[in-house]
């Protein structure tokens, strides 16, 4: 009996943690940076307190600087989501464009992004579907070909009913509602 793990998953770190951590590179940056982000900010306001108490810096000074750190942790904040934001923008897209019915799109991210792992494996799975669906359409193409050889056949032998009943059958077939861009 095997007790492994299955080729392609990670080791669970524990029950508690494996449940926790999905994504240990993602979420270790970005905990990192809210960490960083929570801790400047605490230090300032920190520092800012400590100087009022010494009576060192103006309070109007102090407001002002309180104020302007808050701005730089709300702008900082800003740009590291647009790495998140962004990804997930292109994903809505993209899905918005594979439920009209083209399959040629590609999710493109750029350098800096996250979800990189996740667009491969997006477009590795319409690469995978253009495929299924190109065969199926050449193997219904093929089989529709046959057909009308074999209406040629039935009308040389004599059975003009049949090969008008199989036309019939074969115009439905080619007028199948199937618009899905592919190439």
């Amino acid at each position: 009996m095997e007790t492994g793990n299955p080729p392609g998953e990670r080791r669970r770190i524990s029950r508690f943690w494996g449940q926790k951590l999905v994504k240990l590179r993602f979420q270790f940056t970005y905990a990192v940076t809210i960490f960083v982000l929570l801790g400047a900010s605490t230090f300032i306001i920190w520092l800012f307190g400590t100087l009022a108490i010494n009576h060192m810096v103006d309070n109007r000074i102090i407001g002002q600087l309180s104020v302007f750190s808050l701005a730089l942790v709300f702008g900082l904040s800003l740009i590291f989501s647009h790495f998140i934001a962004g990804p997930i923008y292109r994903f809505e897209k993209t899905l918005e464009t594979v439920r009209d019915g083209d399959l040629t799109v590609v999710v493109r991210l750029r350098a800096r992004d996250e979800f990189k792992e996740l667009a491969d494996l997006f477009n590795q799975m319409l690469a995978s579907l253009r495929l299924r669906l190109q065969t199926e359409r050449d193997v219904v193409d093929a089989a529709l070909e046959k057909a009308g050889k074999l209406v040629d056949v039935l009308r040389q032998a004599g059975h003009a009913a049949e090969a008008g009943e199989l036309e019939r059958v074969i115009a439905a077939a080619r007028d199948l509602p199937v618009r899905l861009k592919l190439r």
